[in-house]
């Protein structure tokens, strides 16, 4: 799957760095007196995807926080590692309880034709990333299960 490691870090990417150079644009344009009110809102939301999809790179790359103490303290490996898979079972069902209630929510902006205020374009397109994210979350999650289980 190097393909969907590529896929969201390259989003993230260009998430980042299409966020810095409006507010670099921005900032120096109001030095000047001028300004361009849509790029804070188009900021905002690539912040918002990035954040959305920047959780699926952290779950890949065991980067989320965590509370480790009880993993510090068991020294059974077993009892560890039932304990890691139990977890990542709940993650799971908490991403496809995400993944559901972000697809309503996506659909019910998408059903009304909501449109950003600045922008002008439908809310939805924004809103897709949630349901999106859900599913990567989902995914990545599947994924340290079957290498929970898998590992001695």
């Amino acid at each position: 799957m190097k393909w969907l490691n590529w896929v969201e870090d390259g989003l993230i990417s260009i998430c980042m760095l299409v966020a810095a150079i409006l507010i670099l644009c921005n900032v120096v344009l109001r030095m000047f007196g001028y300004g361009i009110s849509w790029t804070e809102e188009l900021v905002r939301y690539l912040i918002v995807w990035l954040t959305f999809v920047g959780s699926s790179v952290c779950i890949r790359q065991g980067m989320h926080i965590s509370v480790d103490f009880i993993m510090h303290i068991l020294t059974n490996s077993w009892v560890k590692k039932t304990l890691t898979i139990c977890l990542s079972l709940i993650a799971i069902l908490f991403s496809l309880l995400f993944t559901y209630f972000a697809f309503k929510f996506f659909l019910h902006s998408f059903q009304s034709n909501q449109r950003s205020p600045s922008l002008n374009i439908p809310i939805s397109y924004i809103f897709i990333v949630l349901p999106l994210s859900g599913l990567l979350m989902f995914f990545r999650y599947s994924q340290q299960l079957f290498l929970d289980v898998v590992r001695n």
